[in-house]
This record gives structure tokens, sequence and C-alpha cells, in this order.
């Protein structure tokens, strides 16, 4: 009976506090109705403004767009793999025998030339198709040696071209190249006991600074005496390990003496059964 007596007074205690307190209720409940109401009027202008100045930016990006838009066909060129360049062409000639040489240089940095053929039109039939390859921006000789009754004036012709674009796991091999080192080039007069004879050793170092060794490629000699080529030789190297140091030596006969040379290595570095294993 105590405890029904003490819950009917607490009841009227709290009956009694919100009869004293109601009107005080009222004016919090109106303040905080208010501040929301404020809250979400404010976030929906806030909304309101932003997607008005987001509009009128998507609108100018449109407008831009429209523009200075490039045409499809335009894309597509500039997408795809751009011609061989031919940097300059040779003609030699010596004891009967001619010899057509042209450099030649892969323009584009995502496209590797992966195979092709090429020859020499001299107007009078193909004389020799020959094939080789092109790494990206790589530079180097296309030649037809020891071709005889050959008239001066041809045109290098290139078919049946493999354009393949670099994939991202070849992109380290690209640096193989430009790791190919030629240093210590020398001219030096040979002493010989008749004195109408008059001969010159010629030497350089190939220098493998990758970190890959190869079972053979080609060092492409180009001799000239100023801007003019005078001679064109090819050089085999076998077993090239990585880090390697090689001396190469040449006697040069010819009554005109070379001023600089241009030796460039060519290997295919995209040909994985080149590559020396356990190197």
């Amino acid at each position: 009976m105590q405890n029904n007596f003490d819950l009917e007074v607490k009841d009227l205690e709290r009956a009694k506090w919100y009869l004293r307190n109601k009107d005080k209720i009222k004016v919090w409940a109106i303040i905080t109705l208010l501040i929301l109401n404020l809250m979400i009027w404010g976030f929906s202008l806030y909304r309101a403004i932003n997607y008005y100045q987001g509009t009128n930016q998507y609108l100018e990006m449109i407008a831009g767009l429209a523009k200075n838009n490039i045409p499809f066909v335009q894309w597509v060129e500039l997408r795809r793999a751009q011609s061989l360049t031919i940097v300059n062409q040779f003609f030699l000639t010596s004891q009967g025998k001619s010899d057509y040489i042209a450099l030649v240089e892969n323009p584009n940095t995502t496209w590797r030339l992966a195979s092709f053929d090429y020859f020499f039109d001299q107007g009078q039939g193909v004389n020799k198709i020959s094939h080789s390859f092109f790494a990206p921006q790589e530079k180097k000789y296309l030649f037809n040696l020891g071709v005889e009754n050959a008239a001066e004036g041809s045109e290098l012709v290139i078919d049946k071209s493999d354009w393949q674009r670099i994939k991202p796991t070849e992109q380290t091999l690209l640096s193989i190249l430009s790791s190919l080192k030629i240093k210590e080039i020398n001219i030096a007069p040979i002493e010989t006991t008749k004195a109408e004879q008059r001969y010159h050793q010629i030497s350089f170092v190939l220098e493998n600074q990758s970190l890959y060794g190869f079972w053979d490629l080609n060092l492409q000699v180009a001799f000239y005496q100023g801007n003019q080529l005078i001679d064109f030789q090819i050089l085999p190297v076998y077993s090239l390990k990585s880090g390697e140091k090689r001396n190469f030596s040449l006697v040069w006969a010819k009554d005109i003496l070379p001023t600089n040379l241009d030796i460039i290595p060519d290997l295919n570095i995209f040909d994985q059964n080149n590559f020396l294993r356990n190197n």
C-alpha cells in the first residue's frame, strides 16, 4: 500500500513540473523546429546554387568540346603508326660494284616495326629483297651492298610492314639499345716500310651497359668524310655479355681518310631467343 502511495506522489510531482514548464517546453520545441527548418532551407539553397554553377560549367565544357573537337578521322590518324622516315640516301661505287644505302628512322614512340621487307628500286626490276625491324625511335641503315651493273638513283621501297604497339611489359626493353655504347673511336696511321703505302688503323670499343647478354648482333659502321659517306661495313658480334667491353680494330687502306664514324648496333631487342641465358 505504501508503494502505491509513493508512485502516485511521483506522478503528481511530474505532472506539476510539466504544468509549470509546459510553456518553456513549447518555446524550446518551436526554437528547435525553426533551427531544423533553417538548416533544411539552407542546405536546399546551397544545393540549388551549386547545381546552377555546375550547370554553367558543364555547358561551358560542352561548348569548348564543340569548339575544339578533333575530327574522328584526324584522331584515328594521330593514333596510327607513322611511316618510316628516310633521313638520307647514299650511292657508293667501287671496282665495278655499287652499294645502295639509306639512313632510316622510326619516328614513333609507342610503335615498333616487328618485321618488314625492303628493296632499292632502280627502275629495272627488284634486285634483292631484304628483311629488317625497327624499335621505337630507332635510327639505322638499310642497304643493298655489292650490286653489279647498278645505276645511280634508286627509290627505297618498304613492303609487308608489321606494325605493333608496344606492350607495358616491353617498356623495360626500350633502354637496351641506348645501353650499347660505342667508345674510344680512334684513327691512327700505321708505319710501313714503303713510303707510298699509307695505312691507318681504326679502332673503337663496344660496351654493353645493359643487364642482358646477346647471342649475336651486327655493328653498322658508316665511314664519313665530313657529311659525305665514303664506305660502309657490317661487323658481326657474337656472345656479347652484360657489362662486357669488346675491342674492334680495322685497317684502312683507302686514299680518302674518314673524319668521323657512325657506328650503330643493329639488334632486335624483342627477340627473346637472342638473349643469353645465365648471363
